[in-house]
């Protein structure tokens, strides 16, 4: 026969547990949702990014032949700065935008459930790292009369498409 006490302490025992099965399944409902919306911000960003650097590739390097900060610097060579601060403030703007991106990838890959995504964010972090110190340093290059590194970054083509399969991975 048991004793009052050891069915009080297994019935004690019993609610922890299933308190502790709660908390977790909770804790793991939120992580989802939490990455969800990593991965929803990302696609945003992601999307905001490629329409614009479409629509001023468009302008920029239709004229000139040149990536975005060639192009760039060719026209405040021939122009001045004054006359494309316009110019300057959407390609930072796509700056801004890829370290967004990259905090992003930072923040959701420890959790990232498809090896594409895991792939394709680390091709998709050198690229914004290489593309983004370029940019800096069209000012500096137009200080001192020099020239951009010949090849622009290869962008990552498959990075959208894994953060897609990312996305339904989650759902």
């Amino acid at each position: 026969m048991q004793s009052p006490a050891l069915k009080l302490g297994l019935v004690s025992l019993l609610s922890l547990a299933a308190f502790c099965i709660a908390a977790c399944s909770s804790r793991n409902a939120s992580a989802s949702r939490e990455a969800g919306s990593t991965v929803e911000t990302m696609s945003l960003l992601l999307s905001q990014r490629e329409d614009a650097m479409r629509q001023l590739s468009a302008q920029t390097i239709a004229e000139s032949g040149a990536g975005l900060a060639d192009a760039y610097l060719a026209k405040i060579r021939r122009d001045g700065v004054a006359k494309h601060s316009e110019l300057k403030r959407r390609i930072d703007d796509i700056a801004q935008n890829t370290i967004a991106i990259d905090a992003l990838i930072d923040l959701h890959e420890p959790y990232a459930k498809t090896v594409a995504f895991r792939a394709e964010a680390k091709k998709f972090r050198a690229y914004g790292l290489v593309w983004v110190d370029r940019w800096n340093g069209v000012f500096e290059t137009f200080m001192l009369g020099g020239r951009l590194p010949a090849t622009e970054p290869l962008y990552p083509n498959g990075f959208a498409a894994a953060l897609k399969a990312e996305s339904e991975a989650i759902k």
